[in-house]
């Protein structure tokens, strides 16, 4: 009895089966890296928390370009630091943590490549903002005044006339104040001018 046939029948069924477990085990079921490109606007933002009655200043969001979706806040991209008074275009790669998790950002998001960056703001721009003093709006380190907290927003300069520590000691008050923001250029671009 010939078992050539036999053989070569059975080995090809064996690599069929063994090519059908290898495309199966290949990943695609996992999530998918993405690039993608994102606008940045050129001012922060007020932003809830996710406490009731939680507000802060943030950075601006990151909007996909295509359809001015929001895509996230723009402090979740490793290797970018915005601005105040610049606009930007990114590109951006986007990993998928593996997990759902419930707090933002829901993914990696690494900056590739700055395409543009256009500075909006001209000397003298002034940027208003009513916010509630819940006692994130500001921060002291060595003298430095920041908006929100120092490693995620913008330092700015008190204006002439300008009683900025009072206003941060107000923060946490849950009042409800008018902030003028002034640009002014320079290492610290950002001057406030004026609050009620």
């Amino acid at each position: 009895m010939d078992i050539t046939p036999i053989f070569r029948r059975s080995t090809l069924l064996s690599l069929a089966f063994i090519s059908t477990l290898l495309v199966g085990c290949g990943g695609s079921d996992g999530p998918k890296s993405e690039i993608l490109i994102l606008s940045v606007g050129e001012k922060p933002e007020v932003c809830a928390g996710r406490q009731i009655n939680l507000n802060f200043i943030c950075l601006p969001a990151a909007y996909l370009s295509s359809t001015d979706e929001f895509e996230v806040d723009s402090r979740y991209i490793q290797g970018f630091t915005p601005e105040f008074g610049v606009s930007y275009e990114l590109r951006v790669q986007k990993d998928p943590f593996e997990y759902q998790i419930s707090d933002p950002p829901y993914a990696d998001y690494t900056l590739l490549e700055t395409l543009t960056e256009v500075q909006v703001a001209q000397v003298g721009d002034t940027y208003a903002y009513d916010i509630p003093l819940d006692g994130y709006m500001f921060n002291v380190e060595d003298g430095n005044y920041f908006l929100g907290e120092q490693h995620f927003n913008y330092q700015f300069n008190c204006g002439e006339g300008v009683d900025c520590q009072q206003l941060v000691d107000m923060d946490g008050s849950g009042s409800l104040v008018t902030i003028e923001l002034t640009y002014v250029g320079g290492e610290v671009p950002i001057t406030l001018t004026y609050w009620n």
